[in-house]
Order: C-alpha cells, then structure tokens, then sequence
C-alpha cells in the first residue's frame, strides 16, 4: 500500500507519518527533509530550499525521490510526506509507480486555516544538536534542553512561510482537488489534537487495507 500525505506546513504531517508508518509498517519519506539534507551539501540547493523557502523544478525533484526508491529497490508500502506537491510530480509519480506495477492507495490532506498554520510553525523551534522539534507553546522543551541550542528553522521563518503557501495554494490544492474528484483523496480536518487526527485516517487504513 502506498500513501500520499499533504497539507500545508504546520498541519502536522510529520507527527501523524509517524505514527501511521509504525502501526503499518510504511516506508516514510519526508521529501522535504530529505531535500534539506541534501542541501546542506550541495549550496546551489541550500540557498534554494533553506534560505528562500523555494521549490525546486518538478523533474528535478521526481528523480531525487526516484533515484532514492530505484538503490532501495522499493516500490510499495511507502508513506511519501508533502509530496508530490503538484498535478505534474503527481503525474511522473503515478507512471514511476506503474512501470513497477504499483499504484497509489490512497491519499490525505490534513487540513487547517493558513491562521493555524502560521501559529503553529512560528512557534517551532529545533535542536541544533539533536535534531529534535519543539514548540514554545505546544510542546516546549524540558530544563535538559539548553536554550542556545533551539533556533528556527530558515523555512518557518515569516517570509519563507508566507511564500511556501503562496506556492501551496497555486500549485498543492489543485492537486488535492483532482484528487478528491477521482476518489483518490480524504480530506481530514488537521486542526484536532494528534490522536484525533490519527484516529480517523487510521480507520481508513483498515477500512482499505488487504484482508
């Protein structure tokens, strides 16, 4: 079974492919991680993603997931987070998959208000150390934490944020929408606690999952 999880920053991806890659033993790939790691060896990419909260061209980054799949030797039970991100990275990743007799299963859209989502990722901070997220708010760090450690990731920062969903509403809700038209999609509502949220798009899961 291979899943789509979008929703626009903030709307809790990350934590809710977690959870749903251990309970069903999924592949997650965080695309937009993976890409920050690369970039920050490659500084043509670094200043792209990290520093301008832009996106890269849609090829580019269909053969950075497909490079990735194609050594792993993996074409199924994968949870691909925030991507594909368009109607054209869609496209190029249902025909990969079909060529490995594949498919994708299924798909979710957490959705929230840009109002939440800019709540939400402007109180995330990172271990520079650990590599671990916390949220002033949410869930802040324990007095271990040393507080010279936490900064803001460069693409949560305003400006960054505001342009990632300027490419959010232009190129990811089209997507979300065909999806929806052809079945593919369950909208869920992102704004609940994180059990909440899991509880429902879990159900799914067992109602589609093989017997």
């Amino acid at each position: 079974m291979n899943i789509i999880l979008l929703g626009p920053q903030g709307s809790g991806k990350g934590t809710q492919a977690e959870i749903l890659s251990k309970e069903f033993n999924l592949y997650h790939f965080d695309m937009g991680k993976y890409l920050r790691d690369i970039a920050e060896s490659d500084p043509s990419m670094n200043e792209v993603i990290n520093k301008e909260g832009a996106l890269l061209p849609d090829e580019q980054v269909f053969n950075i997931m497909k490079a990735h799949f194609e050594e792993k030797g993996q074409f199924d039970n994968i949870l691909f987070e925030g991507y594909p991100r368009s109607k054209k990275q869609y496209q190029l990743l249902v025909d990969w998959l079909k060529e490995h007799g594949m498919t994708i299963n299924v798909a979710f859209n957490l959705r929230i208000s840009e109002e939440l989502t800019i709540k939400r990722v402007s109180g995330r901070r990172i271990d520079k150390t650990t590599g671990k997220l916390y949220h002033i708010e949410t869930n802040p760090p324990g007095p271990e934490v040393d507080p010279a450690n936490l900064v803001q990731r460069p693409d949560d920062r305003f400006d960054a944020l505001k342009r990632r969903l300027e490419y959010y509403h232009k190129d990811t809700e089209p997507l979300i929408n065909e999806l929806i038209s052809q079945g593919v999609m369950r909208d869920i509502d992102g704004s609940g606690n994180v059990e909440v949220v899991a509880k429902e798009i879990r159900q799914i899961l067992h109602e589609i999952s093989p017997k």
